[in-house]
């Protein structure tokens, strides 16, 4: 159905902000909606005069998460909803408020419904699709995120805490491996570390054991003090343990929802790419969109993951002036760090693409420049395993 209206708006944590245009530009209601039932309801009584909700382009900024619930509503109800990236509405704001550049609700919500009276045909392809099963697994991959960053400082402090009840142990032995924290919790100063059956020792250090208990006997720490500091090493310790307990429960919880969300065979040929295993694979693939591979070349649709990603060229210049080209970074920051992981492992495990990173180096390539280079050769690889349904194999060809 033809859009005979374009509503523009403007969405904060407890409101939004709306404006509706005719095809002839003029304001036909404009206000403010609380968010809650009755301003759902007031919005949708001031829509209700309107006509049909086919007829009504909804145009809104993409804000975090705030403007997801407004835009699963409207969608749901039967209104084609566009969600603008804020650096394309910018882009695309009309001249009428260039020179003056007021910053309101009201200006960004007439803005807004001017791009869709302009555009709307151009920015289908923006369509908001309710997803909620890929908006939960999107959603838990943050809450990893969270738990991995509260472990990897909780690990620290622990590590710190050690270098004052046993300073000398870190030299001897990896202090971070599960089997090493879990004797200090029963054994938490080098007093008691001494004191333990000589067979418990050896089952935790093997060959360090006599080195380790040599120098428990002769730690630098004084008793009083060590013993001062055990309830928060333990505490520390045990605080480790749940996390990790808790990671690999959110684990088990991303798989069981990437199966319900992503077509179960694009999951089968994202892993056959050498560098990409289970956690990668939620990762890149929770956060693809759904059109990724309709309609484009492979070219095409690498080129646009890759902007996606915000691995794509930001080139700067002006004149005689050159500029360094450095990675956007202007993309889907999860999807970014799932694919520098997967470049990570995937230069241990690929000797072609190990081949590829060196060469890199030995030009002068950062290590992380030429990691992004492998990125983009991981996307292309990703883009042709899902358009052409065969799983990766092996090639003798040499990666350019």
């Amino acid at each position: 159905m033809h859009q005979t209206y374009t509503l523009g708006m403007d969405v904060a944590k407890r409101k939004v902000t709306y404006e509706l245009l005719d095809a002839q530009r003029r304001t036909c209601a404009t206000g403010t909606a609380s968010l809650d039932q009755e301003g759902w309801q007031q919005l949708l009584k001031m829509l209700a005069s309107r006509g049909h909700p086919a007829g009504i382009l909804v145009v809104i900024e993409a804000t975090g998460v705030l403007h997801l619930p407004w835009a699963d509503a409207l969608a749901r109800g039967g209104y084609p909803v566009v969600v603008l990236n804020p650096l394309m509405s910018k882009r695309l704001y009309s001249t009428a408020n260039a020179i003056r550049d007021n910053k309101t609700d009201r200006v960004d919500a007439h803005s807004l419904a001017e791009i869709g009276l302009e555009r709307g045909d151009q920015l289908q392809r923006f369509q908001y699709q309710p997803q909620p099963m890929r908006f939960g697994l999107q959603r838990l991959e943050t809450v990893r995120t969270a738990v991995r960053h509260a472990l990897t400082n909780v690990k620290k402090t622990y590590a710190s805490l050690l270098e004052v009840v046993f300073p000398e142990l870190s030299a001897l032995v990896s202090v971070q491996r599960q089997d090493v924290r879990a004797l200090l919790a029963k054994a938490p100063t080098p007093a008691a570390l001494s004191r333990l059956h000589q067979s418990t020792l050896h089952a935790c250090f093997g060959a360090k054991t006599a080195a380790v208990l040599a120098a428990a006997r002769a730690s630098l720490t004084p008793t009083a003090l060590a013993h001062a500091t055990t309830p928060a090493l333990q505490a520390v310790l045990e605080t480790i343990e749940q996390l990790e307990s808790r990671l690999r429960q959110i684990d088990a919880q991303m798989q069981a929802l990437l199966a319900a969300a992503v077509n179960p065979r694009h999951i089968a040929l994202a892993r056959s790419l050498p560098g990409v295993g289970a956690k990668t694979a939620a990762s890149i693939l929770a956060h693809l969109p759904p059109d990724l591979l309709a309609g484009r070349s492979r070219k095409k649709v690498a080129a646009r993951l890759q902007a996606l990603m915000g691995n794509d060229p930001r080139v700067q210049e002006s004149g005689q002036w050159t500029g360094t080209t450095r990675m956007s970074k202007r993309g889907n920051r999860a999807l970014r760090i799932a694919f520098f992981q997967a470049a990570f492992c995937a230069i241990v495990h690929d000797e072609h693409l190990r081949a590829f990173y060196q060469r890199k180096r030995a030009e002068g390539k950062h290590h992380k420049v030429a990691i992004s280079h492998v990125m983009r050769i991981l996307a292309r690889r990703l883009v042709a395993v899902l358009m052409s349904e065969k799983p990766y194999e092996v090639c003798c060809a040499p990666v350019t």
